[in-house]
């Protein structure tokens, strides 16, 4: 039972892994010809405030979710099913209620931001979020992940035709993924798999909060430095920083495509207990995105005296591409925390990238500069990775490390303490 186990997980990788790259290579190529279009059409200050703006919803729907989409993947794939009714709290009524509470709140404490427009956004960005999960277990790859990381890019850019300032853009991208949601939405209602997905007696949605948490922290944690630095640096800095932070993004694109391959066979093989499939699903994890990343992260070096107009950042440029090769080589590490019970863990490392990151960016001064905000950033990333790598190594004996697949059998008997 455990070699077929260990067979399934196996065919899962290989017959998913290179169709679903070059369809998230697509998503991803077609999100940076957006983001450079936003450039030219709004002009860097106005693309960095769109994307502090941005930043901020989408750690909003992050917080509203409470960490419904892992949640939704997890009980949908290891064979625990989900209620109907729980899938409706999860991606409905508590989102909806925590905006209503929130923009009632922030109004009063904080008038400046556009908060109605923001939590708007939040709530759309939530509810694709949540539908890429169901789309997931239902065993759609690349529907699921076109949904989750690129109709949010073509809403933005969409409403930036219909409108030039940053708020107007919000709103209008908001409708347009709310209307997405709702199709895909009836897509998944006929969808005959959604029955075996949904039981009587599978999980109530409660909210989690070890996943709740994770999410919001991991959200944090990848917008933080554009959100704060907001306050901080001028417009132009904010826009070119943000430019470059999504050149930085292609590398690590791959993370993304090795955690929506691998998290099904890491859940089912958490699931039946079987150590051995758990080791090798996260080492497929890591396989997927090494290579591809690294390939990345060269190309990105020698290409970058190219572009001329990033003469003046190449420091800048170079400090967050290395963030995005670090992502990479641990690409496993929060796919095993998260589903495998191992929240609190993940926690702690998110909680950790985030106090380096305000540690150096306030504390030492330097989110005064781009380059500074970079160093900031990449420490944080640093820090709570290999926090992450190491507390799953004492707890489940797994290397989450792109060590794992450079070691290959061997490297799974070292005598580490």
């Amino acid at each position: 039972m455990s070699f077929m186990r260990r067979w399934h997980v196996s065919g899962l990788v290989k017959g998913f892994a290179w169709s679903a790259f070059v369809w998230r290579l697509g998503i991803v190529g077609g999100n940076f010809g957006i983001m450079v279009g936003l450039v030219w059409w709004l002009g860097l200050a106005e693309f960095g405030n769109l994307m502090v703006l941005w930043g901020m919803a989408l750690v909003a729907g992050t917080v509203m979710s409470v960490g419904a989409p892992v949640l939704i993947l997890r009980v949908m794939t290891d064979g625990t099913g989900l209620r109907a009714s729980g899938l409706i709290r999860l991606m409905c009524l508590y989102p909806v209620a925590l905006a209503a509470l929130a923009g009632g709140v922030l109004h009063m404490i904080l008038p400046g931001p556009a908060w109605g427009a923001i939590l708007l956004t939040g709530l759309a960005f939530n509810a694709l979020q949540c539908l890429a999960s169901v789309l997931r277990a239902l065993g759609s790859v690349q529907m699921s992940m076109a949904l989750r990381d690129g109709v949010p890019q073509l809403a933005l850019g969409a409403a930036a035709c219909l409108t030039g300032k940053a708020v107007g853009i919000l709103i209008v991208a908001a409708c347009a993924m709310g209307g997405v949601g709702l199709l895909v939405l009836l897509v998944c209602l006929l969808h005959p798999g959604l029955r075996t997905r949904l039981r009587a007696s599978g999980d109530r949605g409660a909210v989690r909060g070890g996943l709740w948490a994770n999410a919001v922290l991991g959200m944090a944690t990848a917008q933080i430095d554009i959100v704060l630095a907001g306050g901080v640096l001028s417009a132009d800095q904010i826009g070119i920083y943000a430019l470059v932070r999504r050149i930085a993004n292609l590398v690590a694109l791959p993370v993304s495509v090795a955690t929506w391959v691998s998290a099904p066979p890491i859940a089912a093989a958490f699931g039946a207990g079987d150590h051995v499939a758990l080791r090798r699903a996260s080492a497929v994890g890591s396989r997927i995105a090494l290579l591809p990343g690294g390939a990345f992260f060269a190309v990105a070096l020698l290409a970058m005296p190219l572009w001329p107009g990033l003469a003046d950042a190449r420091p800048l440029a170079v400090i967050l591409l290395s963030g995005a090769l670090v992502q990479v080589g641990l690409a496993s590490g929060f796919t095993v925390a998260t589903l495998c019970g191992l929240e609190k863990s993940a926690v702690l490392a998110r909680l950790a990238s985030l106090g380096v990151y305000l540690a150096i960016a306030f504390g030492a001064g330097g989110a005064a500069t781009t380059t500074g905000n970079a160093l900031a950033y990449l420490a944080g990333i640093i820090a709570g990775g290999a926090l992450l790598w190491w507390l799953l190594w004492l707890r489940l004996q797994i290397d989450t490390s792109a060590f794992a697949v450079c070691a290959g059998p061997r490297g799974q008997r070292w005598k580490m303490p």
